[in-house]
Order: structure tokens, then C-alpha cells, then sequence
């Protein structure tokens, strides 16, 4: 009587993989944020609150929020992925269409 031992084991899906690159990259921003506190200034301020329309407001909000995951409008391709790409910049994932 042989026993068969299983010589593999299972894979880890990719979505529950550790993320090294984000996990370093996240942290890394905060702190680069707070050293930009002293070095300020309008002018900073203003891209600061510029980008982040564009990338929370569009990217994440309207692109991935509205757009991917409810369907609550219909848009030409083009757009879609205008609003999409920004969300991808915010470290989303992958967008699913």
C-alpha cells in the first residue's frame, strides 16, 4: 500500500499576496508629506487641491466608484478609461470591466 503525499501547495491568489511595493510606497508619502509642511507654499497648496480633485474626485469617485462599480452611466470608451487611468494612479487595483 503506497501513500501519496501531495508535493505542492496551493497558491495564493494575487489579491491576497502581501504588497511590498504599496507597503513601502504609502508610508513613504505620509512621511514626505509632513517633512513638506515647512517647506510650503499657495502655490503647493493650490496643486495639492488641484490633484486632488482630479485623482480622488474623478479617478477614484466618478471611475472606479460610479462608473466600474455601479454602471450609473453610459460614457464612450475614450472617457472611460480618462476616468479610469486616474484611479489607477491612486493605487486602486485593476479596473474590471
Amino acid at each position: 500500500m503506497t501513500t501519496h503525499l501531495q508535493t505542492s501547495a496551493a497558491t495564493v491568489p494575487t489579491r491576497d499576496r502581501f504588497a511590498t511595493g504599496q507597503t513601502l510606497f504609502l508610508p513613504g508619502i505620509h512621511l514626505g508629506a509632513m517633512a513638506a509642511v515647512w517647506h510650503s507654499n499657495w502655490a503647493a497648496v493650490a496643486a495639492c487641491l488641484s490633484l486632488h480633485v482630479v485623482f480622488d474626485g474623478l479617478g477614484i469617485c466618478v471611475g472606479y466608484h460610479r462608473l466600474l462599480t455601479y454602471r450609473s452611466f453610459k460614457c464612450p470608451r475614450s472617457l472611460q478609461y480618462a476616468l479610469t487611468l486616474p484611479g489607477c494612479f491612486c493605487l486602486e487595483g485593476k479596473p474590471v470591466y
